[in-house]
């Protein structure tokens, strides 16, 4: 696949495409350099794609659409939980071990050795971040890490991408039965439907026993879920008064914006 398609990072495959297809020329003449460097014996269609023939546009919007309904389409929920499930931990492992645990966590083939981060590529090069920084992006489709440089604007944060599954257990696990269908589907397969209710109810602050009243549980079922989403840092409690008072933690609301849901009723 053209490096082009791998600059996309929008929220729907139409909107990708889109994308891709406005990317300025000087980013798909800088791609086709860069893949005749690294594959000389790269076939010709990929030539005639970056020189912007419409025939061999189509034919790979079409592919690409006709794949994203096979193997994406179905599975979005179970993708979009892994990742957030992905998210969360690497978010934790950072807090608790720091910058330089969190990149030594990523993959057995990412050596961290400070300063000097190592990743597997096609050939030896060494880059100086020079204060660009670095974009960490979990893929599903790749099963091995893949450090990209927008080569039309090298000044851009150098991203590293790293699979979510590592063998073929966890792929079996994300290609299970469908996850509930609903707008929170994702989140109720990452979380379970009643701690999701939880979350999602916690986006204006409240007690547990609004809490309880907000997801129809009794308020020790809601302090239960609490108390689980507390320790995976997405919900805080502190006390108020004679009671408690549990809000979303930064991590906690951005799971719930990714996710696009409404607030609930209240």
């Amino acid at each position: 696949m053209p490096e082009a398609f791998l600059h996309a990072a929008t929220a729907t495959l139409a909107d990708s495409l889109d994308h891709t297809w406005s990317l300025a020329r000087r980013q798909w003449a800088a791609d086709l350099h860069a893949t005749e460097v690294l594959r000389p014996d790269a076939p010709d269609w990929i030539r005639r794609l970056h020189a912007g023939e419409r025939e061999w546009s189509g034919i790979v919007h079409g592919a690409v659409e006709h794949y994203h309904a096979v193997a994406v389409a179905p599975y979005w929920s179970q993708l979009l939980a892994a990742a957030h499930a992905d998210r969360t931990r690497r978010a934790l492992a950072a807090a608790d071990t720091g910058t330089g645990g969190l990149l030594a966590s990523l993959h057995p083939e990412i050596r961290w050795d400070p300063p000097v981060l190592s990743v597997p590529c096609a050939f030896d090069a060494d880059l100086e971040p020079a204060g660009r920084g670095l974009d960490l992006v979990p893929t599903f489709f790749w099963p091995r890490p893949l450090a990209l440089l927008d080569n039309a604007e090298p000044e851009r944060p150098l991203v590293l991408r790293y699979p979510l599954a590592r063998d073929l257990a966890s792929y079996r696990a994300v290609w299970a039965a469908a996850a509930p269908a609903g707008p929170d589907a994702a989140l109720a397969a990452l979380l379970g439907s009643t701690r999701a209710r939880t979350l999602h109810a916690a986006t204006a602050p409240a007690g547990t026993a609004e809490l309880a009243r907000r997801t129809g549980t009794s308020p020790a079922t809601a302090s239960h879920h609490a108390s689980v989403l507390r320790a995976a840092g997405l919900l805080t409690t502190e006390r108020d008064g004679s009671g408690v008072r549990h809000a979303l933690t930064p991590m906690g609301r951005a799971l719930l914006q990714d996710q696009a849901l409404p607030p609930p009723s209240t």
